[in-house]
């Protein structure tokens, strides 16, 4: 699951930060570059599990910017 919202971040083009910012604004959920970073690391103690409602807010910025 981390590798499909890492390669959805790669496609965007976006910062970590920005990336942060719209998955705030999309969702209501509170979320920092820091998550971000933590959702995307390799498997060790840094890494965290990448929650849905993030890869489905990027998977919606991805579809709508192919559309555009």
């Amino acid at each position: 699951m981390n590798q499909h919202f890492k390669a959805l971040i790669l496609a965007s083009g976006l910062s970590q930060a920005k990336v942060a910012d719209r998955i705030a604004a999309k969702t209501g959920n509170f979320c920092t570059e820091r998550q971000i970073r933590s959702w995307i690391a390799e498997p060790g103690k840094n890494s965290r599990p990448c929650p849905q409602f993030a890869i489905d807010a990027m998977a919606e910025f991805e579809a709508v910017a192919k559309a555009a």
